[in-house]
C-alpha cells in the first residue's frame, strides 16, 4: 500500500486528527515528493496565510507543470489548506496580542500576504505545521533518550534482530503459499505472560490476500490452512517488502480506523513512531499504555519488532529493520535524512547512520525473489540461482520442479503448471514479468529476456481458457403456432437473453437468467391468442 495514498483516502476529518502526532507529520512529510518538501521547508515558518501568487512566484514558466503537481500533493493531503481570509485575519490578530505587540505590527508577513479582498488564502495545515517545528527544533529529545542500562542484556545484535524479523516474514509468506502450515507466532517471555497470537489468518483473508480455493476458482494446493493464494496475494509476492508490510498493516489497522479517527490516530502514530526509532534502540515494554503492549505484541509476531527480557524480568521492545521501512522517504532527498537523524538522536553528520535515516529496510528488501537470478530458456526450461524458500515456493505456483540443489531450482513449464496458476486469477502477463524481472547476468542484455517462444505459448494457454463460455440456458420448442413462436423470440430478443434460434423448426434458445419471465410471457400471449 501507498502511504501517501492511504492517508489521502481517508474523510478529512480523521487525516485532521493524525497531523496531532509529530511521527505522521513527519511520515507524510518523508513521502512527499521532493519539489513539495522544499515549498513545506520554506513555508513551515511563515506564520500568516497567503495567497496562492506567493507560491507560484517561485517558479519560472518553464518548470509550471511539476509546481503544479507539487501542490495537488500538497492540497491532496490537506498539508496545504485554504483560509478564508476574514478568519485568518482575525486569527493573526489574536497572534498579535498574545505576543504583546500592536496590531499589524512585530510580525512580518510574505509579500502581499493580503491578497485581493475576499480571495481565500493558503497556508500550512496548523497540527501539521506546528508538529513539523517540533520535530526541526526538538527531534533530539523526541525518543526519550539512550537505552537503559539495564536492558544491555536484552538488548539483541543487529544480526540477531535482522535474523528474527528475516525469519518472522518469511514465514508469514511461506505460510501464505502453502509451504507451511502455520503462520509466525509470539516468542515465548510474551506468551508467558498472557498475550495472544494475532489471527493472521483472518487477517490475510480480510486483505484479500487468501481465499477458500473456490472463490479463486483454483486447486486446493497453496496457501496455509486449506487456502489458496488469491491473484491480488500474488501481486503482493512480488511488490518491495515495504509495501507488503503496508498491504499488511493497512488491514490490521482497519479495526481501529471503523472504531474512531482517535484510536486511529494513537494506532498510526505509534506505528510511525517506531518507523522513526533507530534500529536497536530498546524500548521499556512496561512504558508503553495497555493498547500500545497490544499492538506491539502483534508487530513482534510480524517481525517489526524484537522482545527481550533483562536479568530483573523486564520486557524491552527494539525495532527491527522492518520497522525502519515504515516511514518511506525513499524518495524523499536530503530534507528527510536530516529529519530522520533529528527524530533518531542525531545531527546531520549522523544521516547516514543506522537509524530510520540509514536504512536498515525500505524497498532493497524487495519482494520474493529480490536474491533470486532467473534463466528461461526457449525448451521451457527454468534456472533459478537461489537460497530463498519463499522464491522457489513462488516459481512452483506456474513452474513444475524437477530438481533442487543447495542454490540452484530446476524447472520445467508445462500446461498444467500454467493452467493451475492461472485458474487462482494471477495472469499470463504477471507470469512473463516475474520470470522478466530478475534475468540472471548472463542474459540480462538479451530482448526479449523470456524467449518469444515461451511468453507467446503462456499467453496461448490463457487465451484457451477464454475461448468458450458456459452459462446455463433454455431450450424452447414444440410452439403451438408460428404467431406464438414469433412473438416469444421477439420477447426473448428485447430483454437480451436470446442465444440461438431456428425459425423452420419454430425453436429457440435463451438464457436461464430469463426463464422464469419467459414463461409469464408465454402464458400470457397463450390466453391472448386463445390458445
Amino acid at each position: 500500500m501507498d502511504f501517501t495514498a492511504y492517508i489521502a483516502g481517508l474523510p478529512a476529518a480523521k487525516r485532521a486528527l493524525l497531523y496531532r502526532s509529530p511521527w505522521t507529520s513527519l511520515a507524510v512529510f518523508r513521502n512527499l515528493p521532493p519539489l513539495a518538501q522544499a515549498y513545506v521547508m520554506r513555508l513551515l515558518f511563515v506564520p500568516a496565510p497567503f495567497p496562492a501568487e506567493f507560491v507560484d512566484s517561485w517558479c519560472r514558466p518553464s518548470a509550471w507543470g511539476p509546481h503544479r503537481s507539487a501542490l495537488e500533493a500538497l492540497r491532496g493531503l490537506d498539508v496545504l489548506v485554504e483560509v478564508d481570509p476574514a478568519a485568518a485575519q482575525a486569527a493573526l490578530q489574536q497572534q498579535q496580542q498574545q505576543a504583546g505587540r500592536p496590531a499589524g505590527r512585530g510580525i512580518k508577513r510574505p509579500a502581499g500576504a493580503g491578497g485581493p479582498p475576499g480571495r481565500p488564502l493558503l497556508a500550512l495545515q496548523p497540527d501539521f505545521r506546528d508538529q513539523l517545528q517540533r520535530v526541526v527544533c526538538e527531534g533530539s529529545t523526541l525518543m526519550g533518550g539512550d537505552v537503559p542500562a539495564s536492558a544491555a542484556s536484552a538488548t539483541p545484535s543487529l544480526e540477531a534482530l535482522s535474523d528474527w524479523a528475516g525469519r518472522q516474514w518469511e514465514a508469514l509468506q511461506l505460510y501464505m503459499l502453502g509451504a507451511t502450515r502455520k503462520p509466525p507466532g509470539l516468542p515465548q517471555p510474551l506468551r508467558s505472560v498472557g498475550y495472544a497470537d494475532l489471527d493472521l489468518r483472518a487477517l490475510l483473508m480480510e486483505a484479500g490476500l487468501l481465499a477458500l480455493p473456490q472463490h479463486v476458482g483454483g486447486r486446493p494446493a497453496g496457501g496455509g490452512g486449506g487456502l489458496a493464494v488469491t491473484r491480488a496475494g500474488f501481486q503482493f509476492l512480488l511488490q518491495p517488502r515495504d509495501r507488503q508490510l503496508w498491504a499488511v498493516l493497512r488491514e490490521y489497522i482497519s479495526g481501529a480506523e471503523a472504531s474512531s479517527g482517535d484510536e486511529l490516530a494513537s494506532s498510526l502514530s505509534f506505528l510511525l513512531q517506531l518507523g522513526f526509532r533507530r534500529v536497536g534502540q530498546a524500548g521499556a515494554w512496561g512504558s508503553l499504555r495497555p493498547p500500545e503492549q497490544r499492538m506491539a505484541a502483534h508487530l513482534v509476531q510480524l517481525g517489526l519488532l524484537s522482545v527481550g527480557q533483562a536479568v530483573d524480568g523486564a520486557l524491552y521492545y527494539t525495532p527491527t529493520h522492518l520497522a525502519s521501512s515504515l516511514c518511506g522517504g525513499g524518495a524523499a532527498g536530503g530534507g528527510a535524512a536530516l529529519f530522520a537523524a533529528a527524530a533518531a538522536g542525531g545531527g546531520p553528520a549522523r544521516a547516514g547512520g543506522s537509524g530510520a535515516a540509514g536504512g536498515g529496510g525500505g524497498s532493497e528488501g524487495g519482494g520474493a525473489g529480490s536474491d533470486a537470478y532467473i534463466i528461461v530458456e526457449s525448451n521451457y526450461r527454468v534456472y533459478a540461482y537461489t537460497r530463498s524458500p519463499v522464491t522457489i515456493a513462488v516459481l512452483e505456483l506456474f513452474v513444475r520442479r524437477e530438481a533442487l540443489l543447495p542454490n540452484l531450482f530446476v524447472g520445467s513449464i508445462r500446461r498444467d503448471s500454467i493452467l493451475s496458476a492461472l485458474a487462482r486469477g494471477i495472469t499470463a502477463a504477471e507470469l512473463v514479468a516475474y520470470l522478466a524481472a530478475r534475468p540472471h547476468p548472463a542474459i540480462a542484455s538479451r530482448t526479449p529476456v523470456v524467449p518469444e517462444v515461451v511468453s507467446d505459448q503462456i499467453k496461448l494457454w490463457e487465451d484457451s481458457l477464454n475461448r468458450l463460455t458456459a452459462e446455463a440456458a433454455v431450450l424452447y420448442e414444440n410452439m403451438e403456432s408460428r404467431d406464438l413462436y414469433e412473438r416469444a423470440v421477439s420477447f426473448s430478443r428485447q430483454s437480451g437473453t436470446l442465444l440461438w434460434e431456428d425459425a423452420a423448426k419454430m425453436r429457440f434458445v435463451a438464457l436461464d437468467a430469463g426463464h422464469e419471465a419467459m414463461k409469464g410471457f408465454i402464458m400470457r400471449a397463450k390466453q391472448d391468442l386463445k390458445i
